[in-house]
């Protein structure tokens, strides 16, 4: 699924059940630890910092969910002759929006759903977008079976 259609998901879905209003961004989780009465109660404190403003704050939850995913820190592929090209390198991590691509010849390294994603979205104004992958990747195109199977496994 495409970011974008990613995120229009999640808008939609915290506008739906009116939780938008209760959304931080911009704020780090420094720590989470039981709170005092967490044996009668299982609440736990979690401190915050307010990266807008620099302040720390302190809130207790009845529940934490730890859903940082693989997703949070960009994995940064590095090849011989990277540090003599001349143009703009761009992690999926920090590409919102493609326009900058506009009528310029794109190469997208890697072909996992970021890569695909970035791609289609890049072939959309871009003159020309190629689509590579370094030689770690894999990829198996199996004949389809009875019983269907992933074939990234």
């Amino acid at each position: 699924m495409q970011h974008a259609k990613v995120l229009e998901y999640i808008r939609s879905y915290a506008d739906h059940f009116g939780i938008t209003s209760k959304i931080r961004l911009r704020h780090e989780v420094l720590r989470v630890t039981q709170a005092e009465d967490y044996d009668s109660t299982g609440r736990w404190d979690v401190v915050v910092k307010d990266l807008n403003g620099n302040v720390e704050r302190r809130e207790t939850f009845d529940a934490v969910l730890v859903a940082s995913g693989h997703n949070g820190f960009p994995n940064v592929p590095t090849f011989k002759g990277m540090e003599k090209f001349k143009g703009k390198i761009v992690h999926t991590h920090s590409l919102k929006d493609a326009e900058q691509f506009k009528d310029r010849r794109v190469v997208v390294v890697g072909i996992g759903n970021s890569g695909i994603d970035a791609a289609v979205d890049a072939s959309r104004v871009a003159a020309q977008v190629s689509l590579t992958s370094l030689p770690s990747t894999s990829t198996q195109i199996q004949k389809p079976a009875r019983r269907p199977q992933p074939a990234d496994l």
